[in-house]
């Protein structure tokens, strides 16, 4: 908000530097703290109300109101973001329900083989048929009962089947975890990226604005050339209007923030880039893999349904039996003798011609875990070479962040070189100028190999990922 009234803030800048060609240069706004920079504008809005329109009053006002509220925003931290996501995002509550209904499903397949008891009751009546054979109508209310003694083990299998249901939905509900907290720390990284690189840019327009005080006071003691006031003018404009589109751009990673962590884009006004800091293990560990464990299970189950398969050639034997009142209608018009009693019955089931069906679908269940088995296999090298080919790649970016450190010290020190040359009367503007975008630019190569250090290191705590969200 303060740096879309830039062109506002120049022209204070400008008015301070054209009052005198030895007068001092004046501090920018963003390098003073929060109270200095309210009393150093009301100090200014004065000054335009007395040579300016109410125009001019207005748009200070507009920065000073906007001075004000930036000093008053508290920068999120990565453990805000990341509990916020936890909290309210949409798919961990998906994942929830998904865990509770597999619960209740497992629940359901355990208590399904347990006795099965039941009320029946029935009436029939059949006039114009032959009584010897309806005993000319039927009534009965029974308490009825079966329990399955005996099924080749697919029984077991079937409750093994529904617990694994139960830990996948647990580790899906992980998986979604480490999903949302990689993305949301991805786009956290990328808000700290361009928070970092507008600060640079603003570093740059602030280190221009105090040259060309330079060079205005040397051009107006006749020491310095007109083109010189000119290409360095030209310099700072660009160099304000960097600041404005990557102003721009921090905005726009805010919001893709916000919307990643699932928060309103009032809420996430700004990231505190000091706190960034990410541990992370540089040993792979395949049992710390939730894609991984869920394969396994998915393994565990396709293993489950070929036993399942196999029981099928067993015999099923199942138990039967009833108590209450069961009997014909002519008896029943007699009295109620004979008509309460019970029965137990037990009932053998064994597949005899199946076609060879029960063998064909027990051996399309075995490949199906062999070919799941395979896959699972080739999944670990890959992981286990992606987490290699990840810590090279921050060990690359370490490096190089450590080169441009070196090269940047090189170049400030070339830029204070070349400034008091010119200073001096014996070196050129244009060298000046091209230290300043030397050192501008290896400062953002800096931010860009941390933000690609950085993005590595959340691929290979994704990898690694273990249920701990960052402090």
């Amino acid at each position: 908000m303060v740096w879309s009234c830039g062109r506002i803030s120049n022209t204070l800048h400008m008015e301070s530097s054209l009052a005198g060609a030895g007068s001092k240069p004046a501090p920018s706004i963003s390098d003073r703290n929060p109270f200095q920079q309210i009393h150093s504008l009301s100090r200014q809005v004065t000054a335009l109300i007395t040579r300016h329109n109410l125009r001019g009053f207005l748009a200070a006002l507009a920065l000073l109101s906007a001075t004000q509220l930036s000093a008053q925003v508290k920068p999120l931290t990565l453990a805000d973001c990341l509990n916020a996501a936890l909290k309210n995002h949409p798919l961990m509550s998906s994942a929830d329900q998904a865990r509770i209904s597999a619960t209740y499903a497992s629940e359901a397949i355990r208590t399904g083989f347990l006795p099965q008891i039941g009320i029946a009751s029935h009436f029939i009546a059949a006039p114009g048929y032959d009584e010897a054979v309806t005993n000319g109508g039927e009534f009965g209310a029974q308490i009825t009962a079966s329990y399955l003694l005996y099924d080749g083990g697919a029984r077991s299998y079937e409750i093994q089947k529904g617990g694994l249901g139960v830990e996948q939905s647990a580790l899906n509900e992980t998986r979604t975890k480490a999903d949302i907290v990689y993305s949301v720390s991805v786009a956290f990284a990328s808000a700290v990226k361009e928070k970092r690189e507008l600060e640079v840019t603003r570093e740059d327009y602030a280190q221009l604005r105090d040259y060309f005080q330079l060079v205005n006071q040397l051009h107006a003691s006749g020491q310095g050339s007109e083109t010189d006031l000119l290409k360095t003018t030209v310099d700072m404009n660009n160099a304000e209007i960097d600041v404005e589109a990557r102003t721009v751009a921090y905005r726009n990673a805010l919001l893709a923030l916000a919307q990643s962590a699932g928060l309103s884009s009032t809420d996430v006004a700004d990231v505190d880039t000091v706190q960034f800091t990410i541990p992370y293990d540089t040993t792979f560990v395949d049992d710390r893999n939730v894609d991984l464990a869920s394969q396994r299970l998915v393994l565990k189950q396709s293993e489950l349904e070929a036993q399942i398969a196999g029981s099928k050639v067993w015999p099923n034997v199942s138990l039967a039996a009833d108590a209450g009142a069961l009997t014909s209608l002519p008896n029943l018009e007699q009295g109620f003798s004979n008509v309460v009693g019970a029965s137990l019955g037990l009932s053998v089931t064994v597949p005899f011609l199946t076609f060879g069906s029960i063998h064909d679908n027990y051996v399309a269940a075995r490949a199906t875990a062999k070919s799941i088995s395979l896959q699972n296999d080739f999944a670990r090298i890959s992981l286990r070479h992606e987490f290699t080919m990840t810590k090279n790649n921050i060990d690359k970016a370490r490096s190089e962040i450590h080169a441009l450190r070196n090269n940047l010290a090189v170049a400030e020190q070339n830029f204070l070189l070349s400034k008091a040359r010119y200073a001096g009367g014996s070196g050129l503007s244009l060298e000046v100028l091209d230290a300043i975008r030397t050192t501008n630019q290896i400062k953002l190569s800096i931010e860009e190999a941390r933000s690609e250090m950085a993005v590595n290191i959340l691929k290979l705590n994704r990898l690694n990922y273990t249920g701990a969200t960052p402090e």
